[in-house]
């Protein structure tokens, strides 16, 4: 899953509460074995939708604990839509 430019915005602190909520938003929801029977590009379909719908489940749930901070289309902006990009080098 890539970044999000905002994260390159937070403190030590708040980079640990959105890797806790990223984690446990993708245990909770990503498909861990492939149902048998199902092909690979259904199974590969399947785990992008899992992915998109993590990705949005924490956001809102990181919005909800930090919400005067960003907005949502800032958290949910594609890093090539950012307008603040993160300093060269920095990951």
């Amino acid at each position: 899953m890539r970044d999000r430019y905002w994260i390159y915005k937070l403190d030590k602190e708040e980079r640990a509460l959105w890797r806790r909520i990223l984690t446990e938003r993708t245990a909770a929801l990503r498909p861990k074995v492939r149902p048998t029977g199902m092909s690979n590009t259904d199974w590969q379909q399947k785990l992008l939708q899992a992915s998109e719908q993590v990705t949005r489940e924490a956001v809102l749930a990181f919005q909800a604990q930090r919400p005067a901070r960003f907005t949502l289309d800032e958290l949910l902006a594609e890093p090539h839509e950012a307008k603040d990009q993160p300093p060269e080098g920095e990951a």
